[in-house]
């Protein structure tokens, strides 16, 4: 007899169900989304797995390899194939698209996604994150400039490594209050300045 396994994993637990090869349920349960609970809750059943599907999502990666190591065949299913394949469900709960995964684990009709390997997922997350941190950079800058223009002040070209001295210098020009500063030469005490805004 041939056995098949669906996870529907969430960030904090993971939905199990294990059916045979004609499709009856062989067993239904839920796990903390960690490899080694998943391992042990799948050990309880004693059974040799032909497939053991998941869906692609952001522990994906992780639970797969993990999964793999262990020696189970799991296979990470495309989303939106998945979706497609169990839009018949009248309800949609995590039981029910354990089930679904765990058919069509039995049925073949799924389409795979390769999971990158962990180098690979280390070498995009860095290229995500400086990107992320380089967009947050230019809106933060864009930002200064915008404001300061309403008062007159034009930054102009300016290279990244003189941006900071070009705003400090136009904003010297603002004696009354330091709008944009990270300090008031009033600090602490009432600010005579009119402008909204102004941290003090």
């Amino acid at each position: 007899m041939k056995y098949f396994c669906g996870l529907d994993v969430s960030l904090n637990s993971t939905a199990i169900c294990i059916v045979n090869q004609d499709g009856d349920i062989m067993r239904e349960g839920q796990a903390p989304s960690e490899p080694r609970a998943i391992h042990e809750w799948l050990g309880k059943c004693q059974l040799t797995f032909e497939r053991v599907g998941l869906e692609a999502g952001g522990l994906t990666p992780w639970l797969c390899h993990e999964l793999l190591s262990l020696g189970y065949p799991a296979i990470c299913i495309e989303t939106r194939h998945a979706k497609a394949a169990m839009k018949a469900q009248q309800v949609k709960t995590d039981r029910n698209d354990a089930r679904g995964i765990a058919h069509i684990m039995r049925t073949g009709w799924y389409r795979e996604v390769h999971v990158k390997s962990h180098a690979s997922q280390k070498i995009r997350v860095l290229l995500h994150n400086r990107r992320c941190l380089l967009q947050k950079r230019l809106d933060i800058d864009a930002q200064i400039r915008g404001t300061i223009r309403v008062f007159g002040l034009k930054v102009g070209k300016v290279k990244m490594s003189g941006y900071e001295a070009r705003i400090r210098e136009l904003i010297g020009q603002m004696p009354n209050c330091r709008l944009i500063s990270s300090q008031c030469s009033k600090r602490g005490t009432s600010c005579d300045c009119k402008l909204s805004g102004c941290i003090n």
